[in-house]
């Protein structure tokens, strides 16, 4: 198994990450836009399809300016972060999904968590709630939103 020190990051001393932040825009553009996690994936698995991934972060307002045109083209539009505990992030969610410019046909939260998940049915206006718990951990489960019109699709996907 490769050693956490060739993962991006994974060899810089607190110290050292703390440094990153205070460089200046471009230099932190560099490291953000770099794809080594893409060709270490690449590398491990001996899978071409790994290049054709796009591994770069971007912030909402880029997300916007990217999508925003090719928003009228797309057909059925997926959301999925894991989320690692509905319960504790469930305004972070509702933030994002508010301030990008695609309303997605279906969210896919991956380690929702057991915590108070069936509080969660209304937090997206128009979705309905379905998720799965893991039975013997409070740690885990999926939930997917999906918008009103595409429930009888994906009832018909899933059967």
């Amino acid at each position: 198994m490769a050693s956490l020190k060739e993962m991006p990051f994974g060899g810089l001393t607190n110290r050292e990450f703390f440094d990153l932040f205070n460089y200046h825009k471009q230099h932190w553009d560099d490291i953000i836009m770099n794809n080594t996690l893409r060709d270490k994936m690449n590398k491990l698995y001996g899978n071409d399809v790994f290049q054709n991934l796009d591994c770069n972060y971007i912030t909402p307002d880029h997300f916007n300016h990217t999508f925003t045109s090719k928003c009228s083209v797309v057909e059925l539009s997926v959301f999925h972060v894991n989320i690692q505990c509905l319960n504790a992030k469930h305004r972070a969610l509702c933030q994002l999904l508010e301030s990008l410019c695609v309303e997605f046909d279906v969210v896919v939260l991956s380690e929702i968590w057991t915590y108070n998940v069936e509080f969660y049915h209304n937090i997206l206006p128009d979705y309905n709630f379905y998720y799965e718990l893991h039975m013997c951990s409070n740690i885990g489960g999926v939930g997917i939103y999906v918008k009103s019109p595409f429930i009888k699709i994906l009832s018909q996907v899933i059967n």
